[in-house]
């Protein structure tokens, strides 16, 4: 009984292997675009429906509370018709690309009484569904919007306050969205497309109360993927990494009761002050940074980045998209693969749009595109933005273009890593001595900021 009962347990094992989906997670590149502001709206994306409003209507929530169910509706329907089409999808095949990743709203599926959201949305999932199906692409369905909202961005539908953590109910809300989606994926017309289920789009965990959001978060992740695997037993499940480092969601491959988990990361080089003071030669270069952490992931879990562009601060006057994308695709297929932000951009604005990218020739899902990485050394022995790993010797409080000197007058040490950082953070900086054989090509990029490193 015994053997006969292992010989099942591998004939399912066997079955469930052998390619269960339409895609081979792991082998096969994911090669994706986001079909953005859509389904969850982003004035700066699509200022059309907002036209006429006033400037404080800046959210999908605030749209449907000033013009009311009817008008909303209409004005949604009109958007809806208009903003994707199945020549949309038609184009993404034709240039090589193979995922689309579908942001939607929990309101798509579960509208409260008083609550202002207008139903309608998800006759477009299904819509997309039959698209994707027919010209041979995979669908990720991503709860891009849930109760409460998970980061207070106007892209989880409702900007403000983050009420999403705080209330038992929004949880289960957000777990019977998922499982509902998890359902419909399961029937036999779109198993083999829909492959893919996000569980929560970008949650926001920083602030005074990180540990009591991460726990939450846990939590929901838990109920959500028990929901998924209660309907279908082959879908991908992703988890956003919340912005935090990759290890804090490695228990997600190490715990059996997970399987099939898709981890997903985010990688803009424009919001925040620190991307407007690197050159752009440091911004194409800023990918291969990523190159470690994105191995180490996805010998974990399989890793995507879900969302990146092309942009990069208005005060740069960076040329070179076509390099620069090349950079990028090529080091986020260091791990198994990307979905560009966005399909499109209502106001032109080409960098955030794939269609526009592609027609420019800058993006190429279907070429060969290896990220040109390596310390540029220009024929010096220092650079900048690199560090040299291990074998420490001793350290000292210097300025950075003293560390080689000190180096140098420092018995055995054969090479150094300089940073701005000290113990007590008061300048200059620290040179950090190390000993050993090395070669030029053992230096790593980093992506720390003013770090140094050089040898004798």
């Amino acid at each position: 009984m015994c053997s006969f009962v292992v010989k099942v347990a591998l004939i399912l094992l066997a079955c469930l292997t052998k390619q269960s989906w339409g895609w081979s997670y792991g082998k096969d590149k994911v090669r994706g675009v986001n079909i953005g502001s859509w389904l969850v709206l982003e004035k700066w994306m699509t200022p059309k429906p907002f036209e006429g409003l006033p400037d404080s209507v800046n959210d999908e929530y605030k749209l449907c509370q000033h013009l009311g169910k009817a008008g909303a509706l209409q004005t949604l329907r009109a958007h809806w018709d208009t903003w994707v089409t199945e020549a949309d999808f038609a184009s993404f095949k034709s240039a090589g690309l193979n995922h689309v990743r579908l942001p939607i709203g929990y309101w798509a599926l579960d509208i409260k009484n008083g609550e202002p959201w207008v139903a309608g949305s998800w006759d477009y999932v299904v819509k997309a569904a039959g698209w994707a199906k027919k010209y041979g692409l995979q669908l990720m369905v991503d709860l891009h919007g849930a109760p409460g909202s998970q980061n207070g961005n106007d892209h989880s539908g409702k900007s403000g306050p983050i009420g999403f953590y705080y209330s038992d109910e929004n949880l289960q809300r957000a777990t019977n969205v998922i499982g509902k989606i998890a359902k419909w994926a399961n029937a036999p017309e779109w198993r083999d497309t829909v492959s893919i289920v996000q569980l929560l789009n970008e949650p926001v965990l920083w602030g005074n109360d990180y540990n009591y959001r991460l726990t939450r978060l846990k939590q929901y992740i838990r109920m959500a993927y028990d929901e998924v695997r209660k309907y279908n037993d082959i879908i991908v499940v992703a988890v956003h990494d919340a912005f935090i480092d990759p290890s804090n969601w490695y228990y997600l491959r190490d715990d059996s009761h997970y399987y099939w988990i898709m981890l997903d990361m985010h990688l803009y080089q424009v919001f925040g002050d620190q991307w407007g003071k690197m050159t752009c030669q440091q911004h194409y270069s800023h990918p291969c940074t990523y190159h470690e952490k994105l191995r180490e992931s996805n010998a974990k879990l399989w890793t995507v980045v879900g969302e990146w562009s092309l942009a990069l601060p208005n005060e740069l006057q960076c040329n070179d998209q076509k390099y620069f994308a090349q950079q990028q695709i090529g080091s986020y297929e260091v791990a198994t693969g990307y979905f560009f932000w966005a399909h499109n951009n209502q106001q032109g604005w080409k960098h955030w749009s794939f269609n526009h990218s592609y027609k420019e020739g800058w993006i190429r899902p279907s070429s060969t595109n290896t990220a040109q990485c390596g310390v540029n050394w220009a024929g010096r022995k220092w650079a900048t933005e690199c560090d040299f790993k291990g074998n420490d010797l001793s350290s000292a409080k210097v300025r950075g273009e003293d560390c080689g000197g000190k180096c140098a007058a420092t018995q055995s040490c054969t090479h150094f890593t300089w940073t701005d950082w000290t113990q007590d953070g008061q300048g200059p900086g620290t040179c950090w001595m190390k000993k050993g054989n090395i070669s030029p090509n053992d230096a790593i990029i980093s992506s720390q900021p003013n770090i140094v490193c050089g040898y004798l």
